[in-house]
């Protein structure tokens, strides 16, 4: 493994692509042993070969690239996404992403009313059928706005909680994956199924300007597939987390 990264950090800035003899140059390796990792580096699309026999890096490695950006740049620049939000719902705005089984709330930013409401950041919570567990497994749950399309909102109310609701909208990149959750939270009797259809179409449109700052483009297909319709709304107690 270590060889192989050997050879994909022999790139520079500039290279187009690099003879065998220029990566035995620039990695100390010799050549039988860079054409055998080249054989497991070019199926798994991090490297490629030219008809003239060059290296160069494959298109895994810039999708990885993308990845990478994509997720430094959620923190940094949902915040003002999150703070409109806020201010247009009059409600608290989270993104959250997915780590593994859990969700963790990146970025929140808190509602002008008063709000009874335990999330915190940066704690992994369990992956349930709130709004943004949904969203984050790629899930359709009961929408809350009159059209469809990538960017439609799901609502759940009491589904950890009994006395919270919350809104959620997937946020997309570059390759149209789901990198997060945008979500706009409250209690429920404020934050009932009709006040999230009026808040549905801000939310979308939030969801989808910062998307579009992630590289996302209306022509790329989002990975989210179709699945049946869940209505999640009912009030009951899983492991972890609230909404």
């Amino acid at each position: 493994m270590d060889r192989a990264i050997d050879i994909l950090n022999a790139f520079r800035w500039g290279d187009e692509g690099l003879s065998l003899t220029e990566l035995a140059n620039r990695t100390g390796l010799h050549k039988t042993t860079i054409l055998r990792l080249a054989v497991s580096l070019q199926s798994s699309g991090m490297l490629t070969r030219t008809a003239t026999g060059e290296f160069r890096l494959g298109t895994n490695i810039l999708k990885l690239s993308a990845i990478l950006r994509a997720s430094q740049r959620l923190d940094r620049e949902v915040q003002p996404f999150l703070e409109r939000l806020a201010e247009e719902c009059r409600e608290s705005a989270s993104l959250f992403i997915r780590d593994g089984d859990a969700r963790i709330c990146l970025v929140r930013v808190e509602a002008e009313q008063s709000v009874r409401d335990s999330t915190r950041r940066l704690v992994p919570m369990a992956l349930d059928d709130t709004s943004a567990g949904l969203v984050l497994r790629g899930l359709r749950g009961r929408g809350a706005a009159p059209s469809g399309g990538p960017f439609s909102p799901v609502f759940t109310s009491g589904v950890t909680d009994p006395e919270t609701a919350s809104l959620s909208a997937p946020v997309y990149d570059a390759e149209g994956d789901v990198v997060g959750a945008m979500t706009v939270s409250g209690p429920a009797f404020r934050l009932t199924s009709e006040v999230a259809e009026q808040h549905g179409p801000k939310l979308s449109a939030q969801a989808e300007a910062f998307s579009a700052t992630l590289g996302y483009r209306p022509d790329v297909s989002p990975a989210r597939g179709a699945v049946p319709v869940r209505d999640v709304s009912t009030s009951r107690r899983p492991r972890g987390g609230t909404r």
